[in-house]
């Protein structure tokens, strides 16, 4: 999907800039896949910093893999429909820092992306 292999490099940096929790003693875990499978989606459009700025603002809500989880929902619910649009306002808060309205807002953006290309 991101057209693109993630090198053992990339995931160091990512471990480096405190992206992507760094593993015990080079054993991946799950949360290490799906840190790297998020990063690779989103750096296409955003920046590194604003990626690990979106991570902390809904990791500080929810555990990574209910993070990971709603990630997975909404890109798979978003990128299904023929149209990219926005769930019925009535489902999501419109607050500011809503971390719901942050994944949608993101992944919308991606999904751009990929139309655009």
């Amino acid at each position: 999907m991101i057209e693109e292999k993630i090198t053992k490099t990339m995931m160091h940096n990512y471990f480096k800039a405190g992206i992507i929790e760094a593993p015990i003693k080079k054993r991946y875990a799950r949360k290490h896949l799906a840190g790297a499978i998020v990063v690779g989606v989103f750096k296409n459009v955003f920046s590194l910093s604003e990626i690990e700025q979106g991570l902390r603002l809904i990791l500080a809500d929810t555990s990574p893999a209910e993070g990971y989880d709603n990630f997975v929902k909404i890109f798979n619910n978003q990128s299904s429909q023929e149209t990219i649009k926005m769930p019925p306002v009535a489902n999501i808060s419109l607050e500011p820092t809503s971390t719901m309205l942050i994944q949608y807002s993101a992944i919308q953006s991606v999904l751009f992306w990929f139309l655009a290309r």
